[in-house]
């Protein structure tokens, strides 16, 4: 064969095998095979407003691997504010139910992924390991879907009810994917150093009081309570070891929550547990 001029020829049949191949690979990938021309469009999924939302819900599933249950998490609007009511009541982090509220409704759908629920669980959208996670706007339900894997850039996702499986733009599982103690509000403490202008510790080794100003941390010596020991000097007084403990103070967040059960005194925080006291601005305490 004269390669020269056959050439254009060669190329072309190369370029269609390499486009089939790469049509296999994208459509065995997802999960989907190609489909007719009546079958190429894809369902929407449904538009809601970010601040007409009222209550989300989050159906987590089992994780054998973390040793983890299947967990449901319900967050409610309350006027301007966020609660966590199950499993637990507690205030809502309003950094993760923006996140989610910001994600939910700015579903962007780019195409279809799969039909054929035989690739549900590929694609982590299947009631065993899809998040389903429900939007509702009063007593409506205005999204319902199961959110899957993150792929080639966009998001497995999964209309209740349905087989089709959506691919959606970008990541979102991770805005969902959260166990109740990451939707809780963790902030202890949100002061400044500059804020604080007094603090005070006691412990069963004694009472100590220390006041700034000027931007000069000095000790304070007053008249013991009724019971209490004189307050000493502190030698080789150091106001920087002070100014380094209040800003960790002023700044306190929560790693983790106890149990619903556990007492103050069970958890070492009794009568008799050590005190932190910080005053700011004018006299507001933060004990």
């Amino acid at each position: 064969m004269d390669w020269q001029k056959h050439r254009l020829i060669v190329m072309a049949v190369v370029a269609a095998a390499l486009i089939g191949l790469a049509w296999y690979a994208w459509t065995s990938g997802s999960g989907d095979t190609p489909v007719a021309e009546d079958e190429a469009a894809s369902p929407a999924l449904p538009e809601v407003e970010r601040d007409a939302i009222t209550e989300l819900e989050i159906r987590l599933p089992a994780n054998e691997e973390e040793h983890v249950e299947a967990v449901t998490v319900r967050l409610v609007k309350h006027g301007e504010e966020w609660r966590l009511e199950e499993p637990v009541s507690a205030a809502a982090s309003m950094t993760a139910v923006n996140t989610a509220l910001d994600k939910i409704s700015e579903l962007e759908v780019t195409g279809r992924a799969a039909r054929n629920p035989q690739f549900h669980e590929r694609l982590e959208v299947a009631e065993s390991n899809g998040i389903r996670v429900i939007a509702r706007v009063g007593s409506e339900t205005a999204v319902d879907v199961w959110i899957g894997a993150y792929q080639g850039g966009n998001t497995m996702v999964r209309p209740e009810g349905g087989d089709i499986v959506l691919a959606v733009r970008g990541s979102i599982k991770f805005a969902f994917n959260k166990r109740p103690r990451d939707w809780r509000e963790r902030t202890i403490t949100e002061l400044t150093t500059n804020d604080v202008r007094e603090v005070e510790f006691q412990n069963e080794h004694g009472h100590w009081t220390f006041t700034k100003a000027e931007d000069a941390w000095t000790q304070q010596i007053a008249e013991p309570a009724e019971g209490e020991a004189p307050v000493v000097p502190i030698e080789e007084f150091d106001g920087g070891t002070v100014n380094t403990m209040v800003s960790s103070l002023a700044r306190l967040r929560a790693a983790d929550f106890g149990a619903e059960d556990l007492t103050p005194e069970a958890a070492g925080l009794g009568e008799s547990a050590a005190r932190v006291r910080l005053v700011a601005g004018e006299g507001d305490g933060v004990a």
